[in-house]
């Protein structure tokens, strides 16, 4: 019922810009329904208005031009709420002057926002692109004027430049066919890519779209452009574009299906470049997944891999691994000191295992490791050892007062366990190593 009765008002909202303007000519009147950022671009010559200023000046040279008031009608008008407070509509606009020359009818589209108890109008476009207006068009392409029956492409060129200009990125249109050859592209999505001209652009890329997205791309963007059915239908899309330098970029691809001047179906999209959203975006997730201080991965996002890798692998080993007398690495060379032992510990683990094994830190002066696909797991226990004797090695020569060793406590199978059981085991072979004597590495088999 809301939207109901604001789609009536933004229809009245509307109504009432017409009637001052076409009808009262009453130009202080209209510029009180015009926002203060109003934009317009209209099908005469001229007809581009940045502000309510250039409005009022369109109004004297064109409205003020006609003898009597402009009589009008309405017909096919239909709104849409783009977001809270602010609404899209669209209308056929037809005079009776163009009635009796049998001329085409104007479509008009609007945007409009709630402010101060009533609707603003922010942006008006008019266009007259063919004799019959179909579903779903791509007004910015269809501002062509007609001189003696042809249309006036340079006009068209004119048009889409000063679009482009306000555009919030780059404009890309390419025909429905394979390949989706190049239709149109402004200056900024050639800057964009690295191109000084359509010819270079096209040049480049063999004129065809698919070839600026990125191959491991391209999948996704035909199956999301097959679902554009019918004029009018839109898509959204991230994707990375090529560039002419070989590197690429992440975009935000937002388009719709259309109807170009020329009569063939089209698809035209606006490309706006957040490659360094994207890169913040993954060094966030990075983030989320390493620990802080040993650059490896944190406990949540290893025991997640884990877990899926237990559900792959055949034969795995998994072990903790634990810092005997941390406290006195603090203690007596200090926290720096003892950061640098936890970063030496990591290093280590991280060299000598794969990078399909799975290095984590638990946590304080804890780590662990998953490994899998091994044959033998007499090697596994030798590399271990070789752990404890490098790192007793380093604290003689860095830390000898400290005394620290390392201790490790681990199972192995080549039978499903659970995660939280492999963890308890592993835990309590651990327990039992330092209990007894630390410095040592044991494993045992779950078989």
């Amino acid at each position: 019922m809301r939207k109901e009765k604001e789609h009536e008002s933004v229809e009245e909202a509307l109504r009432t810009f017409l009637h001052r303007c076409f009808t009262q000519r009453d130009i202080p009147g209209t510029l009180e329904l015009l926002s203060p950022g109003f934009f317009g671009v209209g099908v005469w010559e001229g007809e581009r208005v940045l502000s309510k200023e250039a409005f009022a000046q369109m109004m004297h040279s064109k409205v003020f031009q006609k003898k009597s008031p402009i009589s009008y009608t309405i017909a096919d008008f239909g709104a849409r709420e783009r977001a809270a407070g602010c609404w899209d509509c669209s209308c056929m606009l037809s005079s009776e002057q163009e009635q009796e020359e049998n001329s085409a009818p104007v479509r008009l589209t609007a945007g409009f926002h709630w402010e101060n108890d009533r609707y603003l109008l922010d942006t008006l476009h008019l266009s007259q692109g063919r004799t019959t207006v179909r579903t779903g068009d791509f007004a910015a392409l269809q501002f062509a004027a007609r001189e003696g029956g042809k249309e006036r492409r340079q006009d068209l060129r004119e048009r889409m430049e000063l679009l482009g200009q306000v555009m919030p990125g780059g404009i890309l249109g390419g025909y429905l066919e394979e390949g989706f050859p190049l239709y149109v592209a402004n200056q900024r999505f050639l800057d964009m890519v690295g191109c000084k001209n359509l010819r270079e652009l096209e040049d480049e890329f063999q004129g065809l779209i698919i070839n600026m997205i990125h191959p491991q791309d391209r999948k996704r963007v035909r199956e999301e452009l097959a679902g554009l059915r019918w004029p009018g239908d839109q898509y959204e899309i991230q994707h990375r574009l090529k560039r002419k330098d070989g590197s690429s970029l992440w975009v935000h691809n937002i388009g719709r299906r259309t109807v170009a001047v020329d009569g063939q179906d089209t698809v035209v999209s606006v490309l706006v470049d957040i490659s360094r959203q994207v890169h913040s975006r993954a060094c966030l997730e990075r983030a989320a997944l390493t620990d802080p201080l040993t650059g490896i991965r944190n406990r949540k996002s290893g025991e997640a891999c884990i877990q899926q890798r237990l559900q792959q692998v055949s034969r795995y080993l998994f072990v903790i691994i634990d810092v005997d007398r941390f406290k006195h690495v603090n203690d007596i060379y200090g926290h720096d000191q003892g950061d640098e032992a936890l970063c030496a510990v990591a290093g280590m683990l991280r060299r000598s295992f794969r990078k399909t094994d799975v290095v984590y830190r638990l946590g304080g002066d804890e780590f662990a490791i998953f490994v899998s696909g091994w044959d033998d797991v007499v090697p596994l226990k030798s590399k271990l050892q070789r752990l404890i004797d490098s790192y007793r090695t380093m604290m003689e020569e860095k830390w000898p007062e400290a005394g620290s060793t390392l201790s490790m406590g681990g199972v192995y199978s080549s039978r499903p366990v659970p995660f939280q059981e492999l963890y308890r085991l592993a835990d309590q072979i651990l327990y039992q190593v330092k209990k007894s004597q630390k410095g040592r590495c044991v494993l045992k088999s779950l078989e």
